[in-house]
């Protein structure tokens, strides 16, 4: 007498279905090759092959059509995997590849299903790459050293009034530190020392031009001193690595230095930098005035206001960038418009260096701006992205987690994706994670 074998009740993603037939197909992946006038192939292991799960089933009764309904729903909608509870190995976590429901008016209430579901493995393919970030810090290195020579030289060569550099390199420094966010008092009081040392050393420009690449160091070592974390290792957005904590403004407002004493309402349309709006007058970032006449004195003015400029925007374009390459992007989103930043800042760091004929800082810049791109590109790729999720009323997180990703440890990464300040009333729409 053989023993009875229990069946599960099947299901997918919550969808429950009967089930008349199952099979499960798996095997290696073998290379085989042939040789002209050999008998005998040769042949490689490739490792084992996927493993997959064939179904034949169907709804019935007076749910039926609600049943299959779900189920159908459950094949066809989303990216991400979902959880099969299989009736005889239990819950898997799988992907469905194949729906076939067919229907017929001889059999009433009942919906048949041919099924085909793959397991979903460990994560997106292997590839690879550099280490993009480290190229990205090393390019960074030598634009800074391209700025400061810049300054230097067009500083000296002008002849360009201390008192009037000293003017603009104090407006500056007196409201740098505060416009950093996300840092404490002492590191604010630290930079603010270091402010102090650029506005008053507009004598010597390479020194000037030092200090103030060094207040931008200075701020982002604040930075990584006071956000740097270490995910834990089976974090499925942030990783393992010791990463930035990402925030609303992933500048930690080192933008508005990039684009101080501009005036970014005059981007033109479609550029990242168009919703900026301009500082009022008096404000930390606010446009500089432009000074008017022909005469020597007034021109070299001009010279120095362009050069302070330069040299600061400059200064705080390379801190974005160093700020960037140690940011671990919670989605390909964030990545996407971080890169859309960061390059709309560099254009503007570009047509500057043209307007001032230096080809050195034009291609120092525009080598930057490719690693930058090729960094948060290739960061990017390994990513989930952010899409909508629609439940049928409000939802504590944990049961949104569990319907969404069939993960309720992910609750609080929901929450905080979507700024809710009750997670166990999260909203019915917003936003979610692919995968």
């Amino acid at each position: 007498m053989s023993a009875t074998v229990a069946w599960l009740p099947a299901s997918f993603r919550g969808a429950p279905f009967w089930i008349d037939e199952t099979g499960t197909t798996t095997g290696r992946r073998v290379a085989v090759f042939g040789y002209p006038y050999r008998e005998e192939p040769s042949s490689e292991d490739l490792g084992r092959l996927e493993t997959w799960y064939h179904f034949r089933g169907f709804t019935i009764g007076p749910t039926y059509a609600a049943d299959r309904d779900a189920l159908f729903a459950a094949c066809g909608d989303g990216p991400q995997s979902g959880t099969l509870v299989h009736p005889l190995l239990g819950a898997l976590d799988v992907r469905c590849v194949q729906c076939n429901m067919r229907e017929s008016r001889e059999a009433g209430a009942v919906a048949r299903f041919d099924l085909v579901f793959v397991e979903s493995g460990t994560g997106p393919a292997p590839f690879g790459a550099g280490d993009t970030a480290s190229s990205l810090l090393s390019g960074v290195a030598s634009a800074i050293a391209v700025v400061e020579n810049v300054y230097a030289s067009v500083a000296l060569v002008q002849e360009s009034p201390a008192a009037f550099a000293a003017s603009l390199l104090g407006g500056f420094g007196a409201g740098f530190p505060g416009s950093i966010s996300g840092l404490t008092m002492s590191s604010v009081n630290a930079l603010l020392g270091l402010s102090e040392l650029v506005s008053t050393t507009p004598t010597a420009p390479a020194t000037t031009a030092a200090n103030v690449t060094a207040l931008f160091a200075g701020a982002v070592a604040a930075i990584a001193a006071e956000q740097l974390v270490v995910p834990t290792p089976d974090d499925p957005v942030a990783g393992s690595l010791p990463a930035l904590v990402t925030t609303a403004d992933p500048t930690y407002g080192l933008a508005a230095s990039a684009l101080w004493g501009l005036n970014p309402s005059t981007a033109a349309p479609g550029s990242a930098l168009a919703g900026f709006t301009a500082p009022a007058p008096g404000q930390f970032g606010a446009p500089l005035p432009p000074v008017i006449g022909t005469a020597p004195a007034p021109l070299a003015l001009a010279a120095t206001q362009q050069a302070v400029t330069d040299l600061i925007c400059g200064s705080a374009v390379a801190a974005i960038c160093q700020v960037f390459a140690n940011t671990e992007w919670q989605s390909a989103n964030a990545a996407a418009a971080a890169r859309t930043l960061l390059l709309a800042l560099i254009d503007v760091r570009m047509e500057a260096a043209t307007e001032a004929g230096n080809q050195a800082l034009y291609l120092a810049w525009q080598g930057l701006g490719q690693l930058a791109v090729a960094d948060l590109t290739q960061r990017a790729q390994a990513l989930p992205t952010i899409g909508p999720y629609d439940a049928p009323t409000s939802l504590p997180a944990l049961v949104l987690a569990q319907r969404l990703y069939q993960d309720p440890t992910r609750a609080a990464q929901l929450a905080l994706l979507n700024d809710s300040p009750a997670p166990l009333f999260m909203a019915p729409t917003g936003l979610a994670l692919s995968a």
